[in-house]
């Protein structure tokens, strides 16, 4: 059974992360979630996290990340309608990230599973990631 359930900080930076792509009129992407987490409240440990893992410089990598976002393909929003709609990379991982979050014990969806899923397949973010070394 996968857990759908998200710890509210997750829940927050998803929603938040959302908007930002329909702000910018993108699919909702991984690259979405990683600047948001970046940003967010709880940025501090994600660039502890980053750092850990042997990033140099989290504020180049934020830039980086902004950078990739920016090349997103835009989709039509010329029906008006303001919904979210996660890329196919996204998706899959939602539910990496669901299946990561219930074999750790957790009874809800939690960031603290945001890097061992995206680096549980190949996507942008993971390669960015191993760019620069981490793992």
């Amino acid at each position: 059974m996968n857990i759908i359930k998200q710890h509210p900080d997750f829940a927050d930076i998803l929603e938040s992360a959302a908007r930002e792509a329909i702000s910018r009129s993108q699919r909702l992407d991984c690259l979405h979630l990683l600047d948001t987490l970046l940003r967010s409240h709880t940025a501090a440990v994600t660039q502890e996290l980053l750092k850990i893992g042997g990033l140099r410089n989290v504020d180049s990598f934020g830039v980086h990340v902004t950078f990739l976002i920016d090349k997103l393909e835009q989709i039509d929003d010329s029906f008006g309608d303001k919904q979210w709609r996660p890329t196919d990379q996204f998706t899959h991982f939602i539910v990496n990230l669901s299946k990561l979050s219930e074999q750790k014990g957790f009874e809800s969806i939690v960031p603290e599973m945001f890097f061992p899923a995206i680096f549980s397949f190949p996507n942008t973010i993971n390669t960015v990631l191993r760019r620069e070394n981490l793992d």
